[in-house]
């Protein structure tokens, strides 16, 4: 020890000791020689009490990790050595190098508490918008409310390692019924499924609509709780159409402090979240019981006409009888809605469906399964005698105009039958297939699906064709639906769709692009999903930390469109934020890095947010906002999008860019 402290010069000991981390020399013995007054502070006591002694018995909580470990091979070895360490004393974490020196080892520690903190919660974020995208997958996909609800509670008792968790909704004064619950305690608080008096437990919640956090010390409920085996209780309110339609409820019987600061701050958010969610199965679940039938044209809805299909197709298989199904779309329909608006829309899509009712037979079933999507299921009829009709009923559509408005449409239709399809559950795709032919060949026909169809189209392609063109249909169902709870964005998505077109129609984008870019500009805030209500109807300017919550919705939204759309398609749904000038996000990219589809799909999102009135900024001009799009070249647009904006709107394509009033529709 002598001779290691005679080599130390006094300089380098009083260096080492003043140094701004944890650093120590040790001896071959283990015994400290030099240590910084960071490294004594960490139990707490001074360099002079320390020194002298060895590094186990200032430090016995490091026996045996890592920290032993790796500097026994340093020392013994001599080898330099680098390693992680988290000092769970302090709940803090290092970065330990410690180098050979003499007989002994110069040991420093690095902080890196501040980074591994932001690696933990940038895992939790992600975990949080895994489980989010989750959720608005299920909504996509029109999961049953209850199977929904299971979703909400297994995510919200993964994303808290918690071993029970319940959606629960208050079904009257003083009762309550668990709708969803994701639980490994054997010992559940209230039964699932039932309709059951809930003991108390959820006074405090109905009188506050604040979280509670009830833990098994508690004056009132303590002695229930201990009954049920559980340590703590956390009860998120879940707000519903602006009134408390239940909880989404958390519970432990491992320790009763697993609900800190962080963790209710975190499900406190993820419950506002799920509102959505909840809010979209209660109100699909309320439409489920109040009929099988489309409201709008009073047809069979797509859940009986996929019922009835799997039945007919049973029933034909077993008698070995012919079954067709027809499929029919109208064409170019979205133009109508665009010129016209969804009531005048809707009034011709009854018309529609009363014209198409007047050839089928007693014994058939038409069904409105999609937008403007209808379909036939024809027991008994081979697809040579179905023809006849099937076109007989699309000629009826363009014999005459529909509405006020004398719109002319026409109509297209696939047809399959269960021989050529080859089995029950590939009818549909088939005849779907068959319809995808028809709209490629021209519109306005009918096509029968066989082989010369399959030579052209797989069934695997047209099965991956139809679950992809439903699937989006629910996702910019739900896009829509998150743009109409602020009347001053209802319906933004689409216009911003329409502008997209024209744009890339200037810019000389084939037609199959175009249509690309204007499916992912319907769902392009479909991320949305994940911002808390309180935040996307916020009235006044956002704080820094909102602007952070809003702008995780790109990246959200592409993680939800991700395997619905089309690489390219994510990709623009992602980066619709992204600047030239690399101010923009997720991503921060800049100049050549921002592709054609996400610099159109920028510009048409800014206009339409220019010239829509907000409660913090009044609506630009068009005339202005076209120009200040053009100032804002090089910096938040690309000359290409700019010089597209301002060639529409010369060309006179903007005139019906008209401020909404009000709380009005918000078309344009």
């Amino acid at each position: 020890m002598e001779r290691w402290s005679t080599s130390l010069q006094a300089g380098e000991t009083e260096l080492l000791a003043g140094f701004p981390a944890p650093v120590y020399v040790v001896d071959g013995e283990w015994r400290l020689l030099v240590i910084s007054e960071e490294g004594a502070a960490l139990v707490g006591r001074v360099p002079a009490e320390l020194v002298g002694r060895t590094m186990w018995e200032n430090y016995p909580d490091l026996r045996g990790t890592i920290v032993e470990r790796e500097l026994t091979r340093a020392l013994e070895q001599r080898v330099p050595v680098r390693f992680e360490h988290r000092y769970e004393p302090l709940d803090l974490w290092f970065s330990v190098k410690a180098t050979p020196h003499q007989d002994g080892l110069l040991i420093a520690y690095d902080d890196i508490s501040d980074q591994k903190r932001a690696e933990r919660r940038a895992t939790e974020l992600a975990a949080e918008q895994a489980a989010l995208a989750r959720i608005a997958d299920a909504i996509a996909r029109a999961v049953p409310p209850r199977r929904l609800f299971a979703i909400v509670a297994e995510e919200a008792a993964r994303l808290t390692d918690i071993e029970a968790c319940a959606v629960v909704q208050f079904s009257g004064p003083g009762s309550v019924k668990i709708v969803g619950i994701s639980s490994r305690h054997p010992n559940p608080l209230l039964p699932s499924g039932e309709e059951v008096p809930d003991r108390g437990l959820f006074d405090r919640l109905r009188r506050s609509g604040e979280l509670v956090h009830i833990r098994d010390d508690d004056e009132r409920l303590g002695p229930l709780m201990r009954e049920y085996g559980r340590l703590a209780w956390l009860q998120m309110p879940v707000f519903v159409a602006g009134g408390l339609w239940g909880a989404l409820v958390l519970s432990t019987n491992i320790r009763r402090d697993v609900f800190d600061d962080h963790a209710i701050a975190r499900q406190r958010d993820f419950a506002e979240l799920l509102s959505v969610a909840i809010g979209n199965a209660d109100a699909h679940d309320k439409l489920a019981r109040m009929a099988a039938n489309d409201p709008v044209t009073g047809l069979a809805n797509h859940r009986v006409f996929h019922a009835r299909l799997r039945e007919a197709a049973a029933e034909a298989t077993r008698r070995g009888r012919p079954l067709t199904v027809a499929v029919f779309d109208l064409d170019r329909f979205r133009d109508v809605n665009d010129l016209h608006g969804h009531l005048a829309g809707d009034a011709i899509l009854s018309e529609v469906a009363a014209r198409l009712s007047e050839h089928a037979a007693p014994d058939q079933l038409l069904a409105r399964i999609g937008g403007d999507e209808f379909a036939l299921v024809m027991p008994g009829w081979a697809p040579a005698a179905a023809r006849p009709i099937v076109e007989r009923a699309c000629a009826a559509i363009a014999a005459r105009p529909f509405g006020e408005r004398r719109s002319e449409l026409t109509i297209s239709a696939g047809i399959a039958d269960l021989e050529a399809a080859g089995h029950g559950e590939l009818l549909f795709a088939c005849a779907d297939g068959a319809l995808y032919w028809a709209k490629l060949n021209g519109r306005d026909l009918v096509c029968t699906f066989e082989p010369s169809i399959v030579n052209e189209l797989s069934p695997t392609d047209r099965a991956e064709t139809l679950l992809r063109r439903k699937t989006l249909a629910g996702i910019t169902a739900l896009a829509r639906a998150i743009d109409a709870k602020d009347p001053t964005t209802r319906q933004h998505s689409e216009r911003v769709a329409q502008l997209v077109d024209q744009l890339a129609r200037v810019c000389g984008w084939a037609e199959r692009r175009i249509r690309l870019l204007r499916e992912a500009a319907l769902v392009h805030d479909v991320g949305k999903i994940g911002i808390p209500d309180a935040i996307l109807l916020q009235t006044g300017r956002l704080t820094a930390d909102q602007f952070e919550a809003i702008k995780r919705h790109a990246p959200l939204g592409a993680d939800i469109v991700d395997g619905v759309l089309l690489p390219e398609q994510v990709e623009w749904v992602r980066h619709h934020h992204e600047r030239p000038d690399g101010g923009g996000y997720p991503d921060g990219l800049g100049g050549a890095q921002i592709s054609s589809g996400c610099a159109l799909l920028s510009i048409a999102d800014t206009l339409d947010v220019m010239t829509v009135s907000r409660p913090y900024s009044r609506p630009l001009p068009l005339d202005e906002a076209v120009s200040e799009c053009e100032r804002l070249v090089g910096t938040q647009f690309t000359p290409e999008a700019a010089t597209a904006l301002r060639t529409l709107h010369r060309m006179g394509a903007l005139e019906d860019w008209d401020v909404p009033p009000p709380g009005g529709d918000g078309r344009r």
